[in-house]
């Protein structure tokens, strides 16, 4: 499509980045809508129960699944009270949709906005992963899989920001304002009128 529709990627990526967080904080809310990826046990006021979850917060899930070390005398029936992560995430979600809608207007290159993306996404990630109850943390210093890939989306993410800071690889005339347009709005150098200062043609 991007091939068809002669939209280099760069372009794309940045549009598409404000896109993905905002579907990835409303796709967190069907996760607490069935209980799945929850936290941690908690003892908090603040922690929350998913007796019906996928799978339910039981001792018995926790210690066979997690490998959550309880009390001794614990019922493996017991429904235990976790770290509602998935509304931290939805949280964390909108958040990086908000940074990288205010940040839409650079004046870096194409496609650093994406690299942002990959920046924020990657270190909520890797945050919210100390508190879930998780099986796969065999990475040095305990960290699980989920953390080694958002490492590896932040270092990525990084590296791309870097690559296209001031670049000069902006499209010519996207930040021209044509006179006598009631709305101001700005026109790429062949006169097309743009909607915002994202382009897409």
């Amino acid at each position: 499509m991007l091939r068809r529709k002669r939209l280099p990627f760069t372009r794309f990526s940045d549009v598409a980045g404000i896109a993905i967080a905002a579907g990835y904080a409303v796709g967190r809310t069907g996760c607490w809508a069935i209980g799945d990826d929850y936290g941690r046990p908690w003892s908090s006021r603040w922690a929350v129960q998913f007796p019906e979850g996928a799978p339910p917060s039981t001792a018995a899930v926790m210690a066979r699944a997690f490998g959550t070390p309880l009390a001794p005398g614990t019922s493996p029936e017991t429904v235990l009270a976790a770290y509602p992560t998935q509304l931290y995430e939805v949280v964390l979600g909108l958040l990086t949709f908000l940074a990288l809608w205010r940040r839409r207007d650079h004046d870096h290159a194409e496609g650093w906005l994406f690299g942002l993306y990959l920046v924020l996404a990657g270190l909520e990630r890797f945050l919210i992963e100390f508190l879930r109850a998780k099986d796969d943390r065999f990475l040095p210093l305990g960290l699980s899989s989920a953390q080694g890939v958002a490492l590896a989306l932040t270092l990525g993410g990084v590296l791309w920001m870097a690559a296209r800071w001031r670049t000069g690889a902006r499209r010519p005339g996207i930040h021209v304002a044509v006179a006598g347009d009631p709305l101001g709005a700005a026109h790429t150098s062949d006169g097309r009128r743009i909607a915002g200062r994202l382009y897409v043609p």
